[in-house]
């Protein structure tokens, strides 16, 4: 997006639905829409041990961005790299730290 300067051409959003099982019918209860560029990029989380992936549930996504989808994109990264960043220093303190005392 920020290579080719390309904000308005795609949109991400999200549709949930809340099923009840009424006999042998599902009846739809409740529905729920999220915007991706709507939520703020600081309060999404990403999960490094599922694939990268940013993990949410629609109906509690926060809404409240309300800047361009270029400022969006350059908080998303910002938020990104810094989880980068604190995952690295995780991995280093868990899984290689302890064993640097036999080298």
């Amino acid at each position: 997006m920020l290579d080719n300067n390309e904000f308005n051409s795609f949109s991400i959003r999200y549709f949930g639905v809340d099923w009840k099982l009424s006999g042998e019918n599902l009846v739809c209860e409740k529905v729920h829409y999220s915007d991706l560029f709507k939520s703020n990029p600081e309060k999404l989380y990403i999960n490094w041990a599922s694939a990268i992936q940013i993990q949410f549930h629609i109906d509690e996504l926060d809404q409240s961005f309300d800047g361009e989808i270029r400022d969006w994109t350059i908080s998303f990264i910002e938020n990104f790299v810094n989880s980068v960043a604190n995952r690295i220093s995780y991995m280093g303190k868990k899984f290689s730290d302890p064993f640097k005392k036999y080298l």
